[in-house]
């Protein structure tokens, strides 16, 4: 059944393994700083700023990537993420359908 419509608009299976494939990368992640930090002491001061400093950046963008694609299946879920051909849907007063 394939109307035009985008599948990740109405697929709540497809935005949990979205969830769950950013989850993975932001918790791989967190595995190699905690693990620099347990092993602090072998890094030289300037060598860990540089080593932690470095994984940042990666770091923030998977965190903010599992927080959108929650963000996006808790709308998919509850029915608040539809998709409208001519424009997209507001919150708020749905009496205006023509």
């Amino acid at each position: 059944m394939n109307n035009g419509k985008p599948q990740w608009h109405l697929d709540v299976g497809t935005a949990q393994r979205e969830c769950l494939v950013c989850f993975a990368k932001w918790q791989a992640l967190t595995s190699r700083i905690r693990k620099m930090v347990e092993e602090h002491e072998e890094y030289a001061p300037d060598g860990f700023k540089a080593s932690i400093l470095g994984i940042m950046p990666d770091y923030v963008r998977a965190a903010n990537a599992a927080v959108a694609r929650l963000q996006i299946m808790v709308q998919i879920k509850s029915g608040e993420m539809r998709f409208n051909e001519d424009k997209p849907e507001e919150s708020g007063d749905s009496s205006k359908s023509e």
